[in-house]
């Protein structure tokens, strides 16, 4: 008996979800930069940021901790993307919340949003 092969759109959609639950565990990982935005807690990204963390490091969905701090739109989020945009400026704002590694990629969940 032959076994179906998953299609590729299936795959896809399989790696998605898959990345979506580590992105959700990260944000709940304590001490972590994604954490302290997802909390909003700025006093905590004023010691990690800029000597601790990389700012340009992505999330498992192409996502960068300024992403996620614009992304909840809280006034404590948006303190944080404020701070982060005082210490990184126009290069930080400028980075694409998701990127494909080859041109033939297909296009992430949320490219070009």
């Amino acid at each position: 008996a032959k076994v179906p092969v998953k299609s590729s759109s299936w795959a896809g959609m399989q790696e998605s979800q898959h990345n979506v639950a580590q992105q959700a565990k990260l944000l709940d990982s304590a001490g972590t930069a994604w954490h302290a935005v997802k909390w909003g807690r700025l006093e905590q990204i004023t010691r990690l940021f800029p000597s601790q963390c990389n700012v340009y490091a992505l999330g498992p969905v192409g996502e960068n901790v300024f992403h996620i701090a614009l992304l909840l739109n809280t006034p404590s989020t948006l303190a944080i993307a404020k701070y982060l945009v005082k210490l990184y400026g126009k290069t930080l704002v400028n980075t694409p919340y998701q990127e494909r590694r080859h041109e033939l990629d297909p296009p992430g969940l949320y490219e070009g949003e």
